[in-house]
């Protein structure tokens, strides 16, 4: 690589780029290539998924990003699906937390992410493709197992189990609360985990009660492992977006996930996820 760079810097006479104590970066002319040099990849890309969409031959590589929920839960199954239809493309999942996600996109380290909530950033563009709902949770041993509803004040009454800070869970159960006048130092926190296996077995075990996603949990309710508990007038909803970089072609690998994504996923999800 460093042969090739200095091959490139002598045929334009400029320097492309400079080491510095943090590092080596690129000067502006250097800069200025690197742009250049996307735009080409990106029509090169265009280019590409234009035959691929004539021929319906699919190949490359996608490097595809999910936040940990939708990582662990929904994606792998999807992606097992996607293989059978489409052998030529090969895919690399990430799974991590929202924000990382964001900066791989942004960095071009991803091609396609898939994350609760909003990225919230003028360069990406978003589309919901699913809805998630966050359930309260109890062992059957629980004394609210056997009740419809509580009121959310009640949970100040109880132990709980939070996922950890900055977690997109996190995040809406904190701010659930804020809008019901609710102070989060009010709170029984028995736990904080960083991972919804960690949670439940704990809840299994009547450690205390939490909150889930409907995705990571469907499988113990309907196997009598854990109890879904409503709460009156409160509902806790959040969307699930495809992202990518706004300003850029597709990559012809991302578009046909993204198409058979949309196209399947609630046949493919409804038998394993669906709650009474």
């Amino acid at each position: 690589v460093s042969s090739q760079i200095k091959h490139l810097e002598d045929q334009l006479n400029v320097r492309l780029f400079v080491r510095g104590e943090k590092g080596v970066s690129p000067t502006h002319c250097g800069a200025i290539l690197y742009n250049y040099a996307k735009r080409m990849e990106n029509l090169s890309k265009e280019a590409i998924g234009k035959i691929s969409e004539i021929t319906g031959n699919y190949e490359g590589k996608l490097m595809l990003g999910a936040s940990s929920t939708v990582g662990d839960y929904i994606i792998p199954k999807i992606v097992g699906m996607f293989k059978k239809e489409n052998p030529g493309i090969e895919v690399r999942l990430t799974i991590s937390n929202k924000e990382t996600i964001i900066r791989d996109l942004l960095d071009y380290n991803l091609d396609l992410g898939l994350i609760a909530g909003q990225a919230n950033d003028e360069l990406l563009i978003g589309n919901i493709v699913l809805v998630d709902e966050i359930f309260l949770v109890v062992s059957p041993e629980h004394p609210w197992s056997n009740r419809k509803s509580i009121k959310l004040e009640e949970i100040l009454e109880v132990p709980l189990i939070l996922r950890e800070r900055n977690s997109a869970t996190r995040q809406l159960i904190e701010s659930t609360f804020e809008k019901n006048k609710i102070k989060l130092t009010d709170l029984n926190i028995f736990a904080e985990f960083s991972n919804y296996e960690a949670i439940k077995s704990a809840v299994e075990s009547n450690l205390a009660v939490s909150f889930i996603s409907k995705w990571a949990c469907s499988r113990e309710i309907h196997a009598g492992v854990l109890r879904k508990v409503d709460i009156e007038n409160v509902k806790i909803i959040r969307n699930i977006y495809f992202v990518r970089r706004k300003k850029e072609a597709w990559n012809p690998a991302a578009k046909a996930f993204y198409k058979f994504f949309t196209n399947s996923q609630e046949v493919l999800l409804e038998r394993d996820y669906r709650i009474v």
